[in-house]
C-alpha cells in the first residue's frame, strides 16, 4: 500500500471514528430531551385534567337540567385560560375535545387552522392521541394529529365530561435542533480531521520516506544474509569433515583423560587412605596398622594383607595386624609376632633383593617359595612392596589373591601409600619426640626460674646483711666524724659531707637492686602490699607517668606459688611500658573470677607484637617471652595485645586452685 493511501485510509478512520462518536451524543441527547419533553407534556395533560374535574366537583350542588349551563361555564373559563396559554414550543398545542357520535368535535380553536368546527372522523387516523384519550386511555405517544403530522402527545381523559385532553408539540420540532447540531458537529470534525491530516502528512511524509528506505536496506540484508546462509552451508560442511577428524582425534585424547582420570580417583582413594590415617596417628600401633590393611586392601582389590615393621639390621620382621578375613582363615593370633627374614617365606623376597616382588602364578615355582604352614589360606596371586626410610627397609607391605594379575598400577598405587604412610608414621614420631622435649625443656625452664629465685632470694639477703649493714655503719659513722670536726676544720666536714651523700646514694642503689632482686615486702607483708609498694616507687621514679592500681582479690586468695609469677610479670610489663612505649598512663589490676587473672594496660606507642628487627623491638619481644614462659610454668597462660598508636595490654591467668 502506496503512502497517500495510507494517508487517506488513516483519514476516512479518523472521520469514522469522528461521525460515530458525534452521531451516539446527538442520539443520547434527543434520547434525554425526548423523554423530558413527554414527561412536560404528560405533566401538563394531567394537571389540565384535574383542574377541569375539581372545576366539575365545584358545581356539583345544582339541579340536573343545569348540567348544560355547567358544561357552558366550564368550557367558557377553559377558553378565556386558553388564550394566555403560549403554547409549547413553536409548534405545541393544548387540545379539548369531545365524542359526538363517531366523530371528535375540537372544542377549543386550533393554533395553526381557522376551522376549529371542522369534526374528525373517530377512525380516521388522524387525532390519534385525541382519540386515544376519548376511549378513555392516559399515557403519551408518538402519532398523528388532527394535521396528520406527527407529533408527540400526552393524553388524559375527563370522564365526568367526557372529554379528551391532549397535549403535544411537532417532532419534527424536537428533532430539527438535534439534526442541526449532529451536521455542524460532523463539519467541524471533518475540518478538525482534515487540519490534523495536513501536519500529520508532513509529518508523516518523511517517517514513510525513512522506513520505505529502510525497508530497501532490509531487503538488501536478506539478500546478503542469504548469501551468508549459503557460504555458512558450505562451511558447515567443511566444518563437519573438520569435526570428523577432530573426533577421531579427541577419541585417542578421551582415552588418555579416562585413564586419567581413573589415576585421580585412584589418587584420591589413597589421600582418602591417608587422611584415615593421620586422623588416627596418635592410636595405638596395632590399630593404625588396621587402617593400612584397609586402604591397602581397597586399592589393590585384594583380599588379604599384611603390613609389618623391619627392624633397623632389617633381620626382623613384626606384624601387628593382618586382615579380618587371613584372621578368620588362618586362625592366626592378634597379638603382635616376631618372624626372622632370613628363615621366612616368599613375602620375605622383597626385603632380602630390596625391590618389589610380584607373583601373579603363585602355584608355578618360585626360589623363594618354603611352603604354607599349616591351616594357611591358599595363596594365587602376591604383591610385595618394601618401604624404605633413612635409606634401609623400614616395613613391608603385602597384598596377596587378587581376582586379576597385579600389575605397575598396583605398585604405584601400594608405593605411593605405603610412603605416605611412613611420612605419617616418622611425623608421629617426631611429634611425640618433641612433646617429649618440650616437656623436659618446661621441666628444666621451671628448674632454671626457681633457681634463679633463690639466687634472687639469697643475694637479696646477702647484700641487705652485708653490704647493706656495711654502708649504713659507713654512713653513721662519717656523720659521727662531721658532728666531731664541726667548725674547727670546715674544710674536713665539707669532704666529709660529700661523703655522707655518696654513701647514700649507695645505700639508695643497693635498696634499689635488692628489691628488684626479690621485694621484702613479698616474704613480709604479701603480693598485694608489694605490688601496691611498686606502684609507688614506680609514680616516684617516673613522675609523668599516672599508675593506677585496682585490686579485686585478698591476699589469702593468692596461692603461694603464683606470689612470685604475678610480680615478675608486673615488673616486666611495667618496666617494658616505661622503656619502649613512652605511657604517660598505665592501669593495673588484679582479680578472681572464674581464674585469677593480672591486667597491665597503658596508652603508649604500641607496637607489633611480631616486630623484632629493632633492638627495642627484640627487647620487648624477649620480655614478651620471659612473661609467658613465667605464665604458663605457673599453670597459666598470657595474652599480649598491641598495635601502633592504640597502646599495649597484658592480661596474664590462672585457674583457681581447688579448695
Amino acid at each position: 500500500m502506496s503512502g497517500k493511501k495510507r494517508v487517506l485510509l488513516l483519514i476516512a478512520i479518523m472521520a469514522g471514528a469522528c461521525v460515530a462518536s458525534t452521531a451516539t451524543a446527538v442520539l443520547l441527547l434527543y434520547r434525554v430531551a425526548f423523554e423530558e419533553q413527554r414527561d412536560i407534556l404528560v405533566s401538563i395533560a394531567r394537571n389540565h385534567a384535574r383542574l377541569i374535574e375539581e372545576l366539575t366537583d365545584t358545581g356539583g350542588g345544582r339541579a340536573p337540567d343545569a348540567s348544560g349551563d355547567l358544561e357552558g361555564e366550564l368550557l367558557q373559563k377553559v377558553a378565556e385560560a386558553h388564550k394566555h396559554f403560549e403554547g409549547i414550543g413553536h409548534t405545541g398545542e393544548f387540545k379539548l375535545a369531545k365524542r359526538v357520535g363517531d366523530d371528535i368535535v375540537f372544542i377549543l380553536d386550533h393554533r395553526y387552522r381557522e376551522d376549529k368546527q371542522v369534526p374528525v372522523p373517530l377512525d380516521s387516523g388522524l387525532a390519534e392521541p385525541m382519540r386515544m384519550a376519548l376511549l378513555g386511555g392516559s399515557g403519551s405517544m408518538v402519532g398523528l394529529d388532527y394535521r396528520g403530522v406527527k407529533v408527540l402527545a400526552a393524553y388524559e381523559p375527563v370522564p365526568a365530561l367526557g372529554w379528551g385532553i391532549v397535549a403535544k408539540v411537532d417532532l419534527a420540532e424536537l428533532r430539527v435542533p438535534f439534526a442541526r447540531a449532529g451536521l455542524l458537529a460532523m463539519i467541524i470534525a471533518s475540518v478538525v480531521v482534515l487540519a490534523g491530516a495536513l501536519p500529520f502528512i508532513r509529518v508523516t511524509n518523511p517517517i514513510i520516506a525513512r522506513l520505505q528506505a529502510q525497508a530497501r536496506r532490509l531487503a538488501r540484508m536478506v539478500e546478503s544474509l542469504r548469501r551468508s546462509e549459503e557460504e555458512l552451508r558450505r562451511a558447515r560442511d567443511e566444518m563437519e569433515g573438520r569435526v570428523r577428524e577432530r573426533t577421531a582425534e579427541l577419541a585417542g585424547v578421551n582415552d588418555r583423560l579416562e585413564a586419567e582420570v581413573l589415576e585421580r580417583a585412584r589418587a584420591e582413594e589413597r589421600l582418602r587412605a591417608l587422611w584415615g590415617i593421620a586422623e588416627k596417628v596418635n592410636a595405638e600401633a596395632g590399630d593404625l596398622c588396621d587402617h593400612i590393611l584397609e586402604g591397602t586392601l581397597r586399592m589393590t582389590r585384594s583380599r588379604y594383607a599384611f603390613y609389618g615393621f623391619v627392624n633397623q639390621e632389617e633381620s626382623r620382621m613384626t606384624m601387628y595386624s593382618w586382615s579380618r578375613d587371613a584372621l578368620s582363615e588362618c586362625g592366626i593370633s592378634p597379638r603382635p609376632e616376631e618372624f626372622e627374614i632370613a628363615g621366612a617365606g616368599i613375602w620375605a623376597e622383597a626385603v632380602r633383593q630390596r625391590r618389589v616382588v610380584i607373583v601373579n602364578d603363585y602355584a608355578a615355582d618360585h626360589p623363594g617359595k618354603k611352603g604354607l604352614p599349616e591351616g594357611h589360606v591358599p595363596l594365587t596371586r602376591v604383591l610385595m612392596v618394601p618401604v624404605f626410610g633413612h635409606n634401609r627397609i623400614v616395613a613391608i607391605v603385602v597384598a596377596a589373591n587378587k581376582e586379576t594379575g597385579y600389575d605397575d598400577e598396583d605398585v604405584r598405587q601400594l608405593e605411593a601409600f605405603a610412603s605416605g604412610v611412613q611420612l605419617i608414621i616418622e611425623q608421629r614420631r617426631m611429634e611425640s619426640a618433641l612433646r617429649d622435649s618440650e616437656r623436659s625443656c618446661r621441666l628444666l625452664s621451671r628448674q632454671v626460674i626457681d633457681s634463679q629465685e633463690k639466687e634472687r632470694k639469697w643475694l637479696a639477703y646477702e647484700i641487705h646483711d652485708g653490704i647493706g649493714q656495711s654502708l649504713a655503719a659507713m654512713k653513721y659513722r662519717a656523720e659521727g666524724c662531721v658532728r666531731m670536726a664541726g667548725s674547727a676544720l670546715p674544710a674536713i666536714s665539707g669532704e666529709l659531707n660529700a661523703l655522707v651523700g655518696m654513701i647514700r646514694e649507695a645505700i639508695d642503689e643497693v635498696r634499689r637492686i635488692q628489691n628488684d632482686l626479690r621485694p621484702a615486702y613479698l616474704d613480709v607483708m604479701g603480693l598485694l602490699e608489694t605490688m601496691a609498694d611498686f606502684c609507688e616507687n614506680f609514680r616516684a621514679t617516673y613522675k609523668g607517668v599516672d599508675v593506677s592500681l585496682k585490686i579485686d582479690i585478698t591476699e589469702p586468695e593468692v596461692p603461694d606459688a603464683l606470689k612470685v609469677p604475678i610480680f615478675r610479670i608486673l615488673q616486666e610489663a611495667m618496666n617494658n611500658a616505661a622503656k619502649h612505649s613512652h605511657a604517660d598512663r598505665i592501669a593495673v589490676g588484679i582479680g578472681k573470677g572464674e581464674r585469677i587473672e593480672l591486667r597491665i594496660s597503658d596508652n603508649g606507642a604500641g607496637c607489633d607484637p611480631g616486630e623484632t628487627s629493632s633492638a627495642g623491638g627484640q627487647g620487648r619481644n624477649l620480655g614478651l617471652f620471659s612473661m609467658r614462659e613465667r605464665a604458663e610454668l605457673s599453670g597459666g597462660s598470657l595474652q599480649f595485645r598491641s598495635a601502633p598508636g592504640e597502646g599495649t595490654e597484658v592480661r596474664a591467668s590462672w585457674p583457681v586452685p581447688d579448695v
